[in-house]
């Protein structure tokens, strides 16, 4: 990242690139710089969108980032704006690398890293937050799960180690859920029961669905036995059809959640190594400035946090094909970047059995904000990753257990890849956007780092942290990305983010089969 130029009116990433990001707006016949020449747009270049450096014929590749993000499908001529009217995907031929070469971690010394004041839970892990969660099992009982939390609420506003009474409803459970779908279900179930954010926790069925009570209980058998003495008592259950319907499922549920509350609010905040901290880098490149900003800012994150033994962990596997050469070379093994290469064809297979490819990928949103490719989009995207080894490839919400560098599979949309997150045992989230989206999570925070000055302050309510200093000249990457850990730090702490701030708390999770 070393390599950005930062010019008058347009960005170069890379010396390597044949196309330069405009800052803003440029009007035709504009003299704009590149590496040390000149030249003038022969076209209006819109905010974020390319413009060829020099003369790109037919067939030869499209470069951004010292990467092959397409195919010029004409003659594209120097000043011209490059999208996708003039070009196409290159699918190239990407394999699983015969050996790797990652970047060793230098870690810091204990004594050096930082702290934050996180709850240290009996059943094991750190918490963020201190809360009672009310979850419902099945769509069906999303209303009584609504009301027995709209019960508590405003009482705990003024209470700086107790931050509420949460509930957690969702669209799934019902419908002939079968196989996988059901398993990462209850993977999810398992991972909010047993997150550190997580207090204590009611959970509420129908009585006779798929995702019943007794199916969430079995979940239990794959736990190790201490944990499960451990958390008995904080994880309580009811049915409407056992409790005899809606109301009185109310009025025990608020009797149950008071006693949890109770119990929940014996935790105080203490001093916890930053080591402990366990990071989810959501979003992709939802505009041209994503991967020059905001995305290889939270990249230094990354890095900083690994460096103290933490954990990072990148989701959205359709925002990572086309870039995943680059973090199979940095893997810690061959057999690792394997298990990348792996969800990768998995994904594609997915997406084939309902009729679309991975490259459709980006979305009108990304389109319009200079995004031409899935290739150029993920190569932005995977820059929130920074340069450490990629340690392991888990499945959607499986827990993780290793520090370090993680990629976990997850569709390309926020809401699901955030539970996904959140139910493999991140505490906090940073969440890079270019267009202005204020989505959250239930009961981990979640930072938004904006990639541009101008939607940062449009949306100044929603975001917590602006990159598009980077884009301005006025901050370095270093030093945006060491202002985002200093943040995530301060919210980690209790500081709340603007998610919270807002009430945004949106819950959703992946079904990736059919509905039986």
């Amino acid at each position: 990242m070393s390599e950005t130029q930062l010019f008058d009116k347009t960005i170069v990433v890379n010396s390597k690139d044949n196309v330069a990001v405009a800052k803003a707006a440029i009007g035709l016949g504009t003299l704009i710089g590149s590496n040390g020449s000149s030249l003038r747009t022969i076209q209006t270049v819109p905010p974020g969108h390319k413009v060829a450096l020099q003369t790109i014929n037919k067939g030869q590749p499209v470069i951004r980032y010292g990467e092959i993000i397409g195919i010029a499908n004409q003659k594209i001529p120097a000043g011209n704006t490059v999208h996708n009217h003039n070009m196409i995907p290159d699918n190239g031929n990407r394999t699983v690398p015969k050996s790797v070469s990652p970047i060793p971690v230098q870690f810091l010394p204990k004594e050096k890293i930082p702290t934050f004041k996180g709850f240290q839970r009996d059943w094991g892990g750190i918490g963020t937050r201190n809360y009672v969660v009310i979850l419902s099992t099945v769509i069906c009982s999303s209303h009584p799960t609504q009301l027995i939390a709209r019960h508590f609420e405003g009482q705990f506003d003024n209470d700086d180690n107790f931050d509420g009474v949460i509930p957690i409803t969702h669209q799934e459970g019902c419908g002939g859920e079968k196989g996988d779908d059901l398993d990462q279900l209850m993977r999810v179930f398992n991972g909010i029961m047993y997150h550190p954010n997580v207090a204590a926790i009611l959970l509420v069925g129908l009585g006779c669905e798929e995702s019943n009570v007794e199916c969430v209980q079995g979940c239990h058998s794959s736990l190790p036995l201490q944990l499960q003495k451990n958390t008995k008592g904080r994880v309580r259950y009811l049915t409407i059809q056992g409790s005899g319907g809606t109301s009185k499922t109310v009025q025990q549920g608020i009797t149950i959640v008071e006693e949890l509350v109770t119990e929940a609010r014996k935790y105080h905040r203490t001093e916890i190594s930053a080591a402990h901290l366990f990071l989810g880098l959501e979003c992709g490149g939802s505009d041209a400035y994503s991967g020059i900003s905001a995305n290889p800012a939270l990249g230094h994150t990354s890095d900083l946090l690994v460096s103290c033994g933490g954990t990072a962990v990148l989701p959205e596997t359709p925002e990572i094909y086309g870039a995943e050469h680059l973090l199979m070379r940095g893997a810690s093994s061959v057999k690792t970047a394997q298990s990348l290469w792996d969800i990768i064809e998995r994904y594609k297979a997915y997406a084939a059995s309902r009729g679309g490819k991975l490259d459709n990928n980006p979305s009108p949103g990304n389109v319009a904000g200079g995004i031409s490719t899935i290739a150029e989009k993920s190569l932005g995207a995977i820059r929130k990753a920074g340069s450490t080894p990629l340690q392991a490839v888990v499945n959607y919400a499986e827990k993780i257990t290793k520090p370090g560098f993680i990629i976990m599979d997850s569709p390309g949309y926020d809401t699901p890849s955030i539970s996904g997150l959140v139910s493999s045992g991140a505490n906090i989230v940073c969440f890079t956007t270019g267009r202005g989206t204020p989505t959250g999570n239930p009961i981990v925070p979640v930072l938004k780092i904006a990639t541009n000055s101008q939607m940062f302050k449009h949306m100044e309510e929603n975001m917590d942290i602006n990159a598009g200093t980077i884009v301005d000249g006025t901050q370095t990457l270093e030093e945006v990305g060491q202002a985002i850990f200093q943040k995530m730090i301060s919210v980690a702490s209790g500081e709340p983010a603007k998610n919270e701030l807002t009430g945004h708390r949106e819950f959703a999770i992946w079904r990736a089969g059919a509905v039986l």
